[in-house]
């Protein structure tokens, strides 16, 4: 049981198996590293929509100032009519 360790053996173990296998374990590194960069990019998404969603709130009530305003509009029949030929074409691009 008393074995002596040789740090050449075990180096030349080691190099043997990353001699073998250096293009699975090439793959593997950059495929896990282009995986962890997805999905920092979507939580990085998922927090920016979050934090949009959240800072958007739409008001459903007006103010007295703005209720008054539309009130004071005129409506369309009381306005004076447009003379239109009925044998012309309208440009609906000039006013």
């Amino acid at each position: 049981m008393n074995q002596s360790l040789d740090l050449a053996s075990i180096g030349k173990s080691i190099s043997n198996f990353f001699g073998r296998f250096h293009a699975i374990l090439f793959l593997i590194l950059i495929a896990g590293a282009i995986t962890y960069c997805m999905f920092s990019i979507i939580s990085i998404i998922d927090l920016s929509s979050r934090a949009d969603a959240s800072s958007k709130t739409i008001s459903s009530s007006f103010d007295q100032k703005t209720i008054e305003r539309v009130d004071q509009l005129e409506s369309r029949d009381k306005n004076t009519p447009i003379d239109i030929p009925t044998n012309q074409r309208v440009n609906p691009f000039v006013d």
